[in-house]
Formats: C-alpha cells, sequence, structure tokens
C-alpha cells in the first residue's frame, strides 16, 4: 500500500490574534505535565521572549517520594549539557526536555506566554510500517476503519421493527415498519412513503413478532428476528411452537443482513487489531525513544567528556601560548643582552685598543723621556768631563798651592759624582750639574782669589782656564741652545744652553714658541 499525502491536509497552525486580526501572545493557565521520555509538550507553542518558567516545587507521581525543590534553570544552547536542575525549550515546538532523573514525574509549568497550537492531520501520522520501512497505514486509516465499523454498528442497531409507518417520520437505514398490511424496510435514511424506492418490501401480511422466542406460538405470515439480530424469518404454519429457525418446513429466511453485521465485526476486528498495533508500535516507539533518550544521554555525556577535554586542551594551549610568549620574551631579552655583550665587548676591545695605544704612546713617551733622560746624562757628563779638564788645568796651574790643589780635587770629585747621579736622575741631574758646575766654578774662583798670594806665580795659569771655560761656553750659545726638554706638567718645550757670567758658569733656558 503506498500513500500520496495531498495539498488538502497540511500541518496547521491557529495562531492567537486580536480583534484586529493581529498576531499576539497570551499568558496561559499553569499546566502540569507528566515527564514522559525525558520531555513535556506544551498546550501552545510558547513566546521566546516571554521565556517559560517551571514551578520550584515538584510533587513526584510516586507516594514514596517527597516533595522535592529544584531551582530550575532554562538553557539556550545545546552545547551545554542538561543536569538535574536545568531544561530546554524548543520554542518552534513548545518541547520541553528534561533530565533523565525526572522521567514519569509531574512538572508544573507555572508560566509562559502562547503564541497558537499546531495542528498536524492524522493522514500524515504513521502507524505501521512494512520490512522495507514504507508507510503502510496511517492514523488516518484507522480512523476511517473505525469509523466504517461504527457505521456497521449503527446499521445493526437499526435492524429492528420500530412499529407503524408515520407520514412525515424519518427513518434511519434498516428500520422495518408495517403499512398497509406489509412490511418494509429502509434501504437509506430517509422520510418517503414505504412506496418509494427508498424502501424494499420484506412481507406481504404479515404481523411483527420481535425476536423468536421457542416458547411462543407462532401463526403463518408472523415474522421474527433471531438473537442475533441479523436474519429476519417468516413462519410458514400456523401454531408454530417450538421449531428451531433452522426448520426450513417451519420457517423461511426474509432479509438476512448477516453480512452486514460480519462486515461490521469485521471493522470491530480491524479496529481492535489497530488499536493492539497502535499499542505495540507505541511501546515500540516508547523503547526506541528510550533508547534514542540513552544514547542522547551518551552523546551528551560523551560531549560533555569531549568539551571537557577541549577546555583542557584550550588550557593546554593557553599555557603553551603564554610559555611561548616567556620564551620569545626571554629570547628577546637574551638577544639584548647578546647586543648588549657584543656592544660591550666591543667597547672593551676598542678601550683595550685605545688603552694600548696609550700606553704604547706613554711608553713612546717614557722611551722619549729617557732618551732626553740620557741625553741630559751625557750633557750632564760632558759638562763634569769639561769641569774634571779645567780642574786638572787648575790643578797644573796651582801643582805649588797644595790647598788650592786640594780644594780644586774635592770639586772635581763632587762634580762627577753630581755627574753620575745626573746620568740616573734625567733632567734632575741637568739641573744639579748647572748648580755643582756653578759651585764649583765660584769656590775654585774663590779659591784662586784667597790663595793669589801664594800662586801669584800662577796667575797666567788661571787666566788661561778662565779663558778656555768662558770660549766653552760660548761654543754651546753658539750652537744657540740645540738642547730641547719638555716639561710633562704643562706640556711646554724649552731649550738650553751655557753661558759664563759674573765669573761663573750658569745654564738659561728659553720657551720653545
Amino acid at each position: 500500500m503506498s500513500f500520496e499525502l495531498g495539498f488538502n491536509d497540511p500541518i496547521k497552525i491557529t495562531w492567537n490574534v486580536d480583534e484586529n486580526g493581529n498576531k499576539i501572545s497570551v499568558q496561559m493557565q499553569p499546566e502540569s505535565h507528566t515527564v514522559v521520555n525525558g520531555k513535556i509538550t506544551l498546550i501552545q507553542i510558547p513566546d521566546k521572549f516571554q521565556k517559560v518558567q517551571v514551578d520550584e516545587n515538584i510533587v513526584f507521581n510516586d507516594p514514596s517520594t517527597k516533595v522535592n525543590e529544584y531551582n530550575f534553570y532554562e538553557i539556550n544552547d545545546f552545547k551545554t549539557p542538561l543536569g538535574v536542575d536545568k531544561f530546554r525549550v524548543d520554542y518552534q515546538s513548545g518541547i520541553i526536555t528534561f533530565y533523565p532523573s525526572h522521567e514519569g514525574k509531574s512538572i508544573t509549568v507555572t508560566r509562559y506566554y502562547g503564541r497558537g497550537v499546531i495542528l498536524t492531520p492524522s493522514s500524515r501520522i504513521y502507524s505501521r510500517l512494512d520490512e522495507a520501512g514504507n508507510v503502510v497505514e496511517t492514523i488516518q486509516n484507522i480512523i476511517d476503519n473505525g469509523q466504517a465499523g461504527i457505521s456497521a454498528l449503527d446499521d445493526v442497531v437499526n435492524f429492528k421493527h420500530v412499529g407503524d409507518y408515520i407520514s412525515g417520520e424519518t427513518y434511519s437505514r434498516y428500520n422495518i415498519v408495517s403499512y398497509k398490511g406489509s412490511s418494509f424496510m429502509a434501504n437509506i435514511d430517509t422520510s418517503n412513503n414505504p412506496t418509494n424506492s427508498d424502501w424494499t418490501r420484506v412481507s406481504i401480511g404479515s404481523e411483527w413478532q420481535g425476536v423468536y422466542n421457542s416458547a411462543n406460538t407462532y401463526g403463518k405470515g408472523n415474522q421474527v428476528i433471531d438473537s442475533a439480530n441479523e436474519i429476519v424469518y417468516v413462519s410458514l404454519i400456523d401454531n408454530n411452537t417450538n421449531n428451531l429457525l433452522s426448520d426450513t418446513l417451519s420457517w423461511e429466511k426474509s432479509v438476512d443482513i448477516s453480512s452486514v453485521v460480519a462486515t461490521a465485526e469485521g471493522k470491530i476486528t480491524d479496529v481492535t487489531n489497530l488499536e493492539s498495533t497502535v499499542s505495540t508500535n507505541e511501546n515500540g516507539r516508547e523503547s526506541a525513544e528510550t533508547t534514542r533518550v540513552s544514547q542522547e544521554n551518551t552523546r551528551i555525556s560523551n560531549e560533555t567528556s569531549r568539551v571537557d577535554v577541549e577546555d583542557i586542551r584550550d588550557t593546554n594551549e593557553t599555557s603553551r601560548i603564554g610559555a611561548e610568549i616567556i620564551r620569545e620574551s626571554n629570547e628577546t631579552t637574551r638577544q639584548s643582552q647578546e647586543s648588549d655583550r657584543q656592544t660591550n665587548t666591543a667597547t672593551a676591545i676598542t678601550n683595550t685598543e685605545t688603552a694600548t695605544i696609550n700606553a704604547n704612546t706613554q711608553g713612546d713617551y717614557a722611551n722619549l723621556q729617557g732618551d732626553y733622560a740620557l741625553t741630559q746624562g751625557d750633557i750632564a757628563s760632558v759638562e763634569s768631563s769639561n769641569l774634571s779638564t779645567l780642574k786638572t788645568d787648575v790643578q797644573t796651574a796651582t801643582t805649588n798651592a797644595n790647598t788650592a790643589t786640594d780644594s780644586a780635587d774635592v770639586s772635581a770629585i763632587n762634580a762627577n759624582t753630581q755627574g753620575d747621579y745626573a746620568l740616573v736622575q734625567g733632567g734632575y741631574a741637568k739641573t744639579e750639574a748647572d748648580r755643582l758646575v756653578a759651585t764649583d766654578a765660584s769656590s775654585l774662583q774663590t779659591e784662586i782669589t784667597d790663595n793669589s798670594d801664594k800662586i801669584g806665580i800662577l796667575t797666567g795659569a788661571g787666566a788661561t782656564a778662565e779663558k778656555a771655560d768662558k770660549e766653552y761656553v760660548d761654543t754651546h750659545l753658539a750652537e744657540t741652545m740645540p738642547h730641547l726638554i719638555v716639561d710633562i706638567d704643562n706640556g711646554k718645550t724649552y731649550r738650553h744652553g751655557r753661558r759664563f757670567k759674573d765669573g761663573g758658569m750658569q745654564t738659561i733656558w728659553e720657551e720653545v714658541v
């Protein structure tokens, strides 16, 4: 059997409207429903903007169960799993889903606004499928068959003698009336005269006796009906007593509606079978729904586990990202420190090179100063040598003046000592040499003067020595003071030489500009 659904029986929604035909939401009275397969269905489609409120106090169907209080909360997404205190509303169908533990409990919806009702035609609700899964029966088929059975039962009920025909009266199908000595049965519901085609004559000149009773005595032409109210019989003889209706010599069938009754009973049986099938299918549906709810709970549990794992993954990912940020920050710090290290290293190398250059410069300067000191020592040595020569000349000239000679020897020795010290002390030696030379010359001159009376004979020799000393000084002056020295405190350069003045030898200085 196949079904083709027409366009004359679609699902319909009857909306609540005001006097102007505008759709409105109407506050509904509290509704109590029993949770079946985890769900209840509201009478009307709820208004999503007004929400749905479920009573906090729930009295369970089980009398042994005490009143439990729940603070129910509506959840609006399908990701959050249902909990014992949560429910989810389908605002398209008016179905509310609860946690499985509420199965069989009575729950009161205390407040919601209804938008209207959804009407589903019976032709779109199937009751039976074949092995291939095709729809072979709908609720509409059951209704149609039931209505046919009810109609047949009505016909059986109407199959009775209702008395003499009354003009203007409406008679039902299968009603039997007496009219002008004959019996007539209505073919359809009618108010026409029995002579009309709406009627069928079932006997002539007979008298209706009702249900057959074997204890009664029937005359010829009397009509009876069997106990099953299916067949009308006419008596063929007078004094017809205790003769079974099956006795064809005593009775004759006049009207047989057993087929109608069989049809009605068949329809009733069909309805009974369909009800059994519907019940079986409903049990199967409930079992399948229970399985579906169990699978849905498993899915929700798995989804919850998946969400938990995903949350852990997100947490780990957040930690990883945080660690990566720290690593990148540390790497940035390391790179900055490495850059600073390289800069510091380069600076240190530069400083080292600069220090090396400075050290080398200072070394060179020290070498120059050493060379200068050596030069000054050489000068002092030369000066000392010159003084020694002068001393020898004086000693030769004053051979006979022992005192003068001894003094000259002492001065010479002192001059030599100062010359040696000048070799070590550098610039200081030069100054000391100058001082010694001046001192020695003055002392020598004093001694010569003091002993002139003793060494008058040597005057000529003294003149000769003075002349030689002056010539030595003049020679250095002639060189334009070639000896240079640098003052390390002020960085100025000086040149120096020798001169003879006031009867003695002097060192002269001049800044080089």
